[in-house]
């Protein structure tokens, strides 16, 4: 290692060097495959940046090069994600790859950078979040809206995290996973008004009577802390109707269920207290 060379570029170059040395290129996947899970694991992000590097380098997979410009945003750097969109797209262009070098896959994988751009364009606040550029992102792109959300949530940036959670509802609609998006990237950071109308915007989840219980717990508590009485009036009388003793003894066995229960409650007996006032 020179004076002037950082460990991290030190292994980055040292892995480069003996992977180029040691390893065949049909070997590489294997080899990528058995590694990669392992660094995702670990969260050795600076690691797996080096390895995609290098396999986009190589020729190895195509979608590596979108792969790499989400690894650095996942590391935090910004800058150099943004950096390595017009690098990938110039690799792409001027090399074979030995997986998914088809035209149909590299129009998919150029639509993948332009999207990660604009999402970097809506992150600093030069997109609108009804621009159009945003309206259909790859789903690698969607994903790693999920991971930016949970980041934005540990760094206690609630404005970004907010900003993640409403892109990452427009772009997967109803899901599984939703309602824990509106919970934690919106209702948790304070943002009630957009929490209980995205709450309030789920079908009921028919069928299961667990989760339609957390949807009313989050539209109730929401529209509490927003002062929308209609809205909130609305959700505790959905509740009402729901909550029958099997639905009762259930939550009460689920950590989840449990807490929605105790919001309702909460919002409920908030409620009657208010009503009870003469000054409110």
């Amino acid at each position: 290692m020179s004076a002037d060379e950082t460990p991290a570029a030190a292994d980055a170059a040292a892995l480069d060097a003996c992977v180029r040395a040691l390893v065949a290129p049909g070997g590489f996947s294997a080899l990528l495959a058995a590694r990669m899970p392992q660094l995702l694991q670990a969260r050795e992000t600076g690691l797996e940046v080096a390895w995609r590097r290098l396999a986009l380098g190589l020729g190895h997979d195509a979608y590596e090069a979108g792969r790499l410009v989400e690894a650095l945003w996942r590391g935090g750097d910004v800058a150099a994600a943004r950096a390595q969109v017009p690098i990938s797209r110039a690799m792409l262009a001027d090399r074979a790859f030995v997986e998914n070098g088809h035209p149909f896959h590299l129009e998919k994988i150029g639509q993948m950078l332009g999207d990660f751009l604009a999402v970097f364009d809506y992150e600093a606040g030069a997109l609108a979040d009804d621009d159009a550029a945003l309206a259909d992102l790859h789903p690698v792109v969607v994903a790693a809206l999920y991971d930016a959300l949970w980041r934005a949530l540990t760094e206690l940036d609630f404005a970004r995290a907010r900003r993640y959670a409403l892109r990452y509802l427009a772009q997967t609609g109803h899901t599984p996973t939703s309602l824990h998006v509106i919970r934690y990237g919106l209702q948790a950071t304070g943002f009630h008004v957009e929490a209980g109308a995205q709450a309030r915007a789920l079908p009921a989840a028919e069928g299961d009577a667990l989760v339609e219980l957390r949807r009313l717990a989050v539209a109730a508590r929401s529209a509490a802390e927003a002062g929308d009485g209609a809205a909130l009036s609305g959700a505790l009388a959905q509740a009402d109707e729901s909550i029958d003793a099997a639905t009762a003894g259930a939550a009460a066995a689920d950590e989840a269920g449990a807490h929605a229960l105790a919001e309702l409650a909460l919002v409920a007996a908030m409620t009657a207290l208010a009503a009870d006032d003469p000054a409110s």
